[in-house]
């Protein structure tokens, strides 16, 4: 009678791993490729924000802030000759995340 108690709950605990490494499965999910829009001429065209999840204007203030974070992260670390030259890199880029008009790569 033991022996028979441990093959069925053998058994069980087999039937019940199986259950969850093939019954709890993440479907697959299917991958999205963009298209280039194509426009009047025939020529497809980039989309320079589609605005999927944060505004261009948030996500510029966002790579604002990130860059000021690297900047007093660092700072400490700079000697007196590196300070301004590291400065005016800085300044550069919060420069041109400004005037860029588009996040795309």
């Amino acid at each position: 009678m033991k022996n028979t108690f441990k093959k069925v709950f053998a058994f069980l605990f087999v039937a019940l791993l199986a259950f969850v490494f093939f019954g709890c499965k993440k479907p697959a999910q299917p991958t999205e490729q963009k298209t280039p829009v194509p426009t009047q001429s025939g020529e497809p065209t980039e989309d320079k924000w589609d605005g999927a999840y944060i505004a261009e204007d948030d996500y510029k203030g966002y790579m604002t802030y990130e860059l000021e974070l690297l900047f007093d992260s660092i700072k400490g670390e700079l000697t007196t000759a590196q300070k301004p030259q590291v400065e005016a890199l800085f300044t550069k880029a919060y420069e041109d995340i400004e005037a860029a008009e588009t996040l795309a790569a």
